[in-house]
């Protein structure tokens, strides 16, 4: 019996968040009956501190090759965003896998969406928003590696307040919220550490919106080496380099050793159009989470399994359509800060985990395939 074939068009790699959906989707969703080829190919930012995984994706993708003929009943995933330029294969069911924060979206990118037989939102507020736009879609989540990402103990900073923030620098992710709460805080408590992990293969190229906000006296200066770039920028906002580390691109497999010394991750995100994986691996990680109530966030916020940052003022400017973002409260953000210090959240790593704990890769996966009527068998 021939095999089904899912084709999706974006990378595998364990640097930034489509890879990672990518990478998981190639190694969990083979089956007896079915397998999933990505068409981007060879790896290309992929850590090659993980040979063994590099190893099996390049053998199981190689054995593939000679036999990929595309069916009727196969499906050609495209994944998708703000601004499209699809291509659909005449052969193939196609589908689309969309995260988006543009709101409302342009008339012309709704109706390229309109044209797939369906598309796949990665959350609760992109599905509804799409419903509204008229286009077919249904819901299925990102996962999360549960047996990666799990509560551990302290090692190296045991003496020391660490505050994590984490996702590409951009506006969207608010990262000057956070150094903007963090420099008061800092001055108030000698040993808060604020650990950054913002690097990405695009570097500082989306920051320029974040300059413009007039929350930081000091505008980020993009530079060959954003770790300098970013070291910087936080000492010219009243950050000392004592007080910080910026970290340069961790794939994905070595952020637990990351996560083990937080004691509090803050996510004052002003969009996110999927559920934010960053923020769901530090919840399975049993972090205290101080987390945006907008957009694709509400789908993570659940009953005192987090800090909700609640004061959402309405996000203006820019070229793109802002309906639903949120801009997070500065003063909010330092006020959970020092809640956090003296521990009085009530959030336990048990609750924080446990809110992620049906959203394994495993299930997600399945669950997408089972939207595409694509089983196990």
């Amino acid at each position: 019996m021939s095999k089904k074939t899912v084709l999706f068009d974006w990378e595998v790699a364990d640097t930034f968040g489509w890879g990672v959906y990518g990478l998981n989707l190639m190694l969990r969703g083979q089956g007896p009956g079915r397998r999933v080829v990505p068409t981007v190919w060879p790896p290309q930012k992929y850590s090659i501190s993980s040979p063994l995984t590099l190893e099996h994706l390049l053998r199981l993708r190689n054995s593939w090759e000679p036999t990929i003929r595309a069916q009727s009943s196969d499906v050609f995933l495209t994944g998708l965003g703000n601004s499209n330029t699809a291509i659909k294969l005449p052969k193939m069911r196609n589908v689309g896998v969309i995260f988006f924060e543009a709101n409302p979206l342009p008339s012309q990118e709704v109706q390229k969406l309109a044209e797939f037989e369906f598309v796949v939102a990665g959350s609760t507020w992109n599905f509804e928003c799409l419903s509204k736009f008229g286009v077919r879609a249904r819901l299925v989540v990102q996962g999360v590696d549960l047996e990666r990402f799990r509560p551990a103990v302290k090692r190296l900073f045991k003496d020391r307040f660490v505050v994590f923030s984490g996702g590409k620098l951009e506006h969207r992710k608010g990262q000057d919220i956070v150094v903007k709460a963090f420099s008061a805080f800092a001055q108030r408590h000698p040993e808060a550490l604020l650990i950054c992990s913002w690097a990405s293969p695009w570097g500082g190229r989306f920051v320029g919106p974040m300059n413009e906000t007039g929350l930081l006296k000091t505008p980020f200066i993009d530079r060959s080496d954003f770790c300098v770039a970013t070291r910087a920028w936080l000492e010219g906002n009243g950050i000392s380099p004592s007080q910080s580390i910026v970290l340069p691109s961790v794939p994905n497999f070595a952020m637990p050793e990351v996560f083990r010394e937080v004691d509090i991750a803050i996510f004052p995100n002003r969009c996110e159009g999927g559920t934010n994986l960053v923020a769901m691996e530090a919840l399975a990680s049993g972090l205290v989470c101080a987390i945006s109530c907008n957009t694709g966030h509400l789908d993570l916020i659940g009953d005192r399994n987090c800090i909700p940052l609640r004061t959402q003022l309405p996000v203006r400017g820019g070229a793109n359509g802002f309906l639903d973002w949120g801009e997070s409260s500065v003063e909010e953000v330092l006020e959970t800060l020092e809640s956090a210090f003296f521990r009085r959240h009530g959030v336990t790593p048990e609750r924080a985990r446990a809110s992620v704990s049906q959203l394994s890769w495993e299930k997600t996966i399945d669950s997408l395939l089972g939207e595409l009527g694509i089983d196990e068998n």
